[in-house]
């Protein structure tokens, strides 16, 4: 696999991915994305890889090809990979959707069990002690984000979610115009949002959960984006950020959170994909 070559070839030369993105003119998270099998290079920064890291472009491939410095032999190649990673991309997608329609569920049901006891006495003296019923709401498992590590990343359909360092509490150190910073408190409900320009169609927000409960949040302008940007945020510190070119339909990008939550959010535009990537 290109992914795996790539990290042997790089690792057996003593450079880090930093260091090749620096000599690549990109950032590391594209590096990094090449290594995990999310994305493959173009022929010609295959190649260019190849050439720094003095290996031949089929070690890197792991394929036999005719002639390895022709761009359209390279670029052939490099297609079947793409066309292997957008099935699995696909199948990914299906999945997390999936699970996040089931998590919803399990928390609605949950919270409908614990007004039925809170109404009538005579019900909650027939139904789960309200012990039981923290204890399943405490028990949902997010496999899409909690269980993933610092500097890893979760796709979605146009939206991805990095998990950040605990230590990284505060607001990024280079904002774009017209972002929020917002403090989260256990009684407020959040409804903010992001004013896109002809300029500014790409962003990411920041999230930092302080408290034990899960942050309930959505992002979109419609009720099909939001519907696909449904996330729950677990404590830590979390980056939210676009994957392609927000739509410019009502030129803003609405961030909707709810109560019970204890922390802060910080919004940012970025002009481009790159920047939105690196969310720093």
């Amino acid at each position: 696999m290109l992914s795996e070559n790539l990290k042997i070839q790089r690792n057996a030369k003593g450079i880090t991915q930093e260091e090749l993105a620096i000599r690549l003119n990109i950032v590391r998270q594209t590096v990094s994305k090449w290594e995990k099998g999310q994305s493959v290079p173009d022929a010609d920064m295959l190649i260019q890889i190849a050439d720094f890291l003095d290996v031949s472009v089929r070690d890197l491939l792991g394929v036999e090809i005719e002639n390895d410095r022709e761009m359209g032999d390279v670029a052939q190649q490099l297609s079947r990979i793409n066309e292997q990673l957008a099935i699995i991309n696909r199948r990914a997608r299906r999945m997390w959707k999936a699970v996040s329609v089931v998590v919803v569920l399990v928390v609605i049901v949950s919270l409908f069990f614990i007004l039925l006891n809170t109404v009538s006495q005579n019900l909650r003296d027939n139904a789960p002690p309200p012990s039981s019923t923290s204890d399943s709401l405490s028990s949902i498992d997010y496999p899409s984000l909690s269980d993933i590590d610092v500097g890893d990343t979760v796709y979605f359909e146009n939206t991805a979610i990095t998990r950040g360092s605990d230590d990284d509490a505060g607001p990024s150190s280079s904002a774009e115009a017209e972002g929020f910073m917002v403090v989260l408190d256990e009684n407020t409900s959040l409804d903010t949002t992001l004013r896109l320009t002809s300029t500014y169609q790409y962003f990411y927000i920041k999230v930092v959960n302080k408290g034990d409960n899960v942050i309930g949040m959505t992002i979109g302008n419609d009720s099909s984006t939001q519907s696909a940007n449904f996330h729950q945020i677990p404590t830590g510190t979390y980056y939210i950020w676009s994957t392609e070119r927000w739509s410019d339909s009502g030129h803003a990008v609405s961030f909707f959170s709810n109560i019970g939550m204890y922390g802060n959010a910080y919004g940012y535009l970025c002009s481009t994909l790159d920047e939105a990537e690196a969310h720093n």
